[in-house]
């Protein structure tokens, strides 16, 4: 027996559809199905509910994204960047990321993951560490730039910032790293 936690629900004329999502703690909640019941139908005494489970098309996730992993170790003044892996990229021939350190909006110290030769290089998994050395002093003025790439000139790179200065899941993600010294965060990022 298997007991799955409902986690949205919608209202809709009379009917009630309560859908299934799939809990990934380093993705996005993935749609398992829904379940279909009237309104009037429902015994609200009870804290039961059965019904059949009836499966629910995908939409298909076109945005380009990056999923990275930071961690600031403050007694050795080290941050770590994980670089994990990406999907949807529109480059088609050995993808590799490009990391730039940022103090005070000066790109400081540079470097790169190795090139993915994979069958499926729109989606790379690359788990690549690295750190940089960087003075608790300068965290908050700090911050990293990414951009995908490859050795054929693909068109044009796609990046993303993490930083107090980049704003949106960028902004979140730093946030979150100085909160939460020593711990691993781990965040998808949409590049453009």
């Amino acid at each position: 027996m298997c007991f799955l936690n409902i986690y949205k629900t919608y209202f809709s004329s009379g009917n009630k559809t309560s859908l299934l999502l799939d809990y990934d703690r380093f993705s996005h909640d993935e749609v398992v199905g829904e379940i279909r019941f009237l309104l009037n139908t429902l015994d609200l005494s009870g804290c039961e509910l059965w019904g059949d489970l009836i499966a629910v098309r995908k939409p298909s996730e076109t945005t380009t994204e990056l999923l990275i992993s930071l961690s600031y170790l403050p007694q050795a003044e080290r941050l770590t960047v994980v670089v994990m892996k990406a999907k949807n990229l529109t480059i088609s021939h050995e993808p590799f990321v490009k990391l730039y350190l940022l103090v005070n909006d000066k790109r400081t110290k540079k470097r790169k993951t190795s090139a993915i030769r994979a069958l499926d290089p729109t989606n790379p998994i690359w788990n690549e560490a690295f750190t940089f050395e960087l003075p608790s002093s300068q965290l908050q003025d700090a911050g990293v730039e990414l951009f995908v790439t490859s050795n054929e000139g693909e068109g044009q790179d796609l990046g993303c910032g993490v930083g107090l200065r980049e704003g949106g899941t960028g902004t979140q993600h730093w946030q979150d790293l100085m909160q939460n010294n020593r711990k691993p965060i781990a965040m998808w990022h949409v590049l453009r």
